[in-house]
């Protein structure tokens, strides 16, 4: 029998594997002479070179050049018509005879014949580097002849003979082997040869492999923290027993498996095991690897999804807090367990409750079933003021109940509930107006309600209302474009109740502070060019401009609007079609648009105002130009005397044309 190990791919290197047939193997190696060379007719002739071949470290050589010639003779059987044989140069060596029959072999520089013939008898010469030539006589005993035929046939199951894969099937028509080139775990067999009209001779191919992969993994039996698989053990080991399996545990139907360091080992090639330290109440999955002295087999298919028993909960949810609602009511917050240790299906709490006043026996025990699994908080109602309660809660499945937590409380003289429905019904920019619903326990007489605001990462502000019928209350002086968060407590003689639900929103945008005129030129008689830079101050984006100018003595101001990019820091204008000479005051003013109103504005504080004569050259004259700037409601004292004069003439006239009559 012969042994070979499967490659796993042509890529990682050709692993051959011959098969030698009976009576046609073993190669005649010719006696090396001084002078003559015997070798046996069929077998393998090698010729060496004199003074290479007979030297004792051939390799010590440098070859550059050489050749092998028939010599003193026409015919040469294995020959070129100019009896040349091989050359060897450059590092490249060539045949020109039958090459079927010919080699060369680089470890000795020796002339290979294989099979030789009888007719191969007679004299070869060697020539290397600048050497002359040397002669050998090579003498073939005997007479042989090709075999007319041979055969190569195997009694699995696939292609027969040569005529088989022919990329993995050659024949070695020296020795008559069969190659094949790689050898594959399935190419195991017998095989058979037979040649001329010789009977079969017969052969067995044993070829080691990692097994094949092992059968999908049953549960035969799962418990809640244990399951029992078993599974069919790989159908071919490939000439390498099982050691034993590994088993690869994976939680869910899908996912990432886990590495086969992880993996369970059993302790043989049993095919069943037990795998233990799962969760229960868990959907896992499992497959199988088979180990032998080669290495691992593929995976087996994933075994179909189980979910492990149900146990009683292992944790007791977390009690958060415990805190009087009225004199006669409680209310419990609770944070529930972790997920996995429900152990099954989460079916509810039981909370339980009971008198625990110290120095008093212990009252008689109230349980109540909570199947909302979804409750963090829930009150306790029909207790006995001033009374200390303890409150006890666990967690339920289908298998019981889980461990108790606890906690203890005492009932007050009695605080309002909280206050309901809590709306907003108008928000401007820098107040809100909010509403609201009384408690529906008061708890005692209410005496009013306490409104806070907040904005986002500012400071609390309060206001207390005394009045128990008031259910309405404007919030001022609030921040534009701010978020605001309002909520309410009512309050009786006790002290304040629970804060209502937290209610928000966002206060309107509002007008953004004065632009600043950074420069008036006049690029015609007829012209203004005005540029300004954008408020410092505003609330989302300045969305358009107003541009007020008037002349002369005109009261009222030409309102001309300018839409701007949000972005844009520095703006300008050209006023046109103005009177030439005449002495404008020109004023900016920015505008945001509102975001609760639609189509309504907010108008921003107005630039200073500047006043330019419009004539050629104003830039230059501007600073002798340019009126004295004022306040937009502010009075020149000349102004503001003028009128007092005025008043008191009207009145000395009134007083005398009354004394006259």
């Amino acid at each position: 029998m012969l042994l070979g190990r499967s490659q796993p791919a042509p890529s990682m290197g050709l692993g051959a594997l011959l098969l030698l047939c009976a009576h046609l193997m073993g190669y005649g190696l010719g006696a090396v002479l001084t002078k003559r060379i015997v070798a046996r007719a069929g077998h393998r002739a090698v010729i060496p070179c004199p003074g290479l071949s007979d030297n004792s470290a051939p390799g010590g050589y440098i070859i550059n050049k050489l050749s092998w010639r028939c010599h003193g003779r026409k015919g040469c059987p294995v020959a070129d018509e100019k009896g040349r044989l091989v050359d060897y140069e450059a590092r490249t060596a060539r045949i020109h005879g039958k090459g079927s029959r010919l080699d060369l072999d680089r470890a000795s520089w020796s002339l290979v014949i294989a099979p030789v013939e009888a007719a191969d008898s007679g004299h070869y010469s060697c020539s290397f580097n600048s050497q002359a030539d040397r002669h050998v006589k090579l003498a073939v005993l005997g007479e042989w002849a090709a075999p007319a035929r041979a055969a190569w046939s195997t009694t699995r199951p696939g292609p027969r003979g040569i005529h088989g894969k022919g990329s993995r099937l050659d024949l070695d028509r020296a020795s008559w082997s069969l190659v094949i080139a790689p050898v594959e775990a399935a190419d195991s067999g017998h095989y058979s040869c037979s040649f001329n009209s010789q009977a079969d001779r017969h052969v067995k191919l044993a070829v080691l492999d990692v097994p094949s992969r092992p059968g999908r993994p049953v549960v035969i039996k799962h418990l809640s923290r244990r399951v029992e698989l078993s599974w069919a053990p790989s159908f071919q080991t490939n000439n390498s027993p099982i050691e034993h399996y590994l088993i690869q545990t994976r939680l869910g139907e899908a996912g990432r498996w886990p590495s086969l360091e992880a993996a369970q080992q059993t302790s043989g090639a049993e095919s069943s095991a037990n795998v233990s330290g799962l969760a229960p109440f868990t959907v896992y999955t499992f497959r199988v690897v088979s180990i032998n002295g080669l290495g691992h087999s593929p995976p087996s298919e994933p075994s179909y999804p189980v979910m492990t028993l149900r146990e009683r909960p292992g944790e007791a949810p977390t009690l958060t807090y415990a805190r009087n609602q009225s004199s006669e009511s409680l209310e419990v917050g609770w944070q529930p367990p972790s997920r996995a240790s429900l152990h099954g299906e989460f079916t509810g709490y039981r909370l339980s409750h009971r008198r625990a006043e110290p120095g008093h026996r212990l009252g008689p025990v109230t349980s109540i079933e909570l199947r909302d699994v979804t409750a963090k908080t829930y009150l306790i109602e029909r207790l006995e003021a001033y009374t200390r309660y303890k409150i006890t809660l666990q967690v339920k499945n289908p298998d019981g109940l889980g461990p108790p937590a606890s906690i203890t409380a005492v009932t007050d003289e009695g605080v309002p509930s909280r206050p309901e429905n809590v709306t907003f019904s108008d928000v401007s920019d820098r107040s809100l107006t909010v509403t609201w619903i009384p408690p529906r326990r008061p708890r005692g007489l209410l005496l009013g309600h306490t409104v806070y605001w907040a904005a986002q990462g500012g400071p609390t502000g309060s206001h207390r209302l005394t009045s128990p019928d008031l259910r309405v209350f404007t919030v001022e002086q609030l921040e534009p474009d701010q978020e605001y968060r309002v909520w309410l407590k009512a309050f009786t003689r006790v002290g304040e109740g629970n804060s209502s639900l937290p209610v928000r929103t966002r206060t309107d945008v509002s007008g953004p502070s004065a632009p600043v005129i950074t420069d008036i030129s006049c690029p015609s008689d007829t012209v203004i060019h005005l540029r300004w830079r954008r408020p410092d101050i505003f609330y989302g984006t300045v969305d358009l401009y107003h541009v007020l100018y008037r002349h002369g003595e005109r009261w009222d101001f030409v309102h001309r609007m300018v839409p701007m990019k949000s972005d844009q820091i520095h703006n300008s204008i050209n006023l046109p079609n103005l009177t030439s000479g005449e002495i404008y005051e020109v004023r900016i003013q920015g505008v945001t648009l509102s975001r609760l109103t639609r189509n309504k504005i907010h108008k921003g504080q107005q630039s200073v105002s500047r006043k330019v004569r419009l004539e050629p050259g104003c830039a230059e004259i501007q600073p002798f130009s340019t009126w004295t700037q004022r306040g937009r409601h502010a009075l020149a004292a000349a102004e503001l005397a003028g009128i007092l004069a005025g008043c008191l003439g009207v009145m000395v006239i009134v007083i005398v044309t009354v004394l006259w009559r």
